[in-house]
């Protein structure tokens, strides 16, 4: 498997540039940066974070478009529980109504950053 140093995100936008920054905060990307080509587009330049040879983002993918919104209710929304520098958040996935599994996540803040430090699921059992 070859890996990348960098990758280029077309038409870079105050979205693209803010989620780029909370990436670079919470440790998963070495950096990155916004250029623009000689044609005057902007493109947003990413440096990819790996350990060992395993990247540390495996899959970034948009969940709600314009075109196709994806709404949750507020009771759907993960609450976090946040005690110094340690938090765990709680996640239920659910479809058409019934559970799917429950994801309970926990980073913890170190001087460089965010770190996810354990990650454990529940799988609900499908009638």
């Amino acid at each position: 498997m070859s890996s990348l140093s960098s990758a280029a995100v077309p038409a870079a936008s105050k979205m693209k540039v803010e989620i780029a920054r909370l990436l670079k905060e919470c440790n998963f990307i070495t950096g990155y940066k916004t250029l623009e080509t000689p044609e005057g587009k902007k493109i947003l330049r990413v440096a990819l974070k790996y350990a060992g040879a395993t990247p540390v983002i495996r899959e970034l993918k948009r969940v709600s478009s314009p075109g196709l919104r994806q709404y949750v209710g507020a009771a759907e929304i993960p609450r976090v529980l946040l005690s110094g520098n340690a938090a765990v958040a709680e996640i239920h996935i659910a479809r058409e109504g019934q559970p799917i599994y429950t994801d309970f996540i926990s980073p913890y803040r170190f001087p460089e950053g965010w770190r996810m430090v354990a990650k454990v699921f529940h799988t609900h059992p499908t009638s």
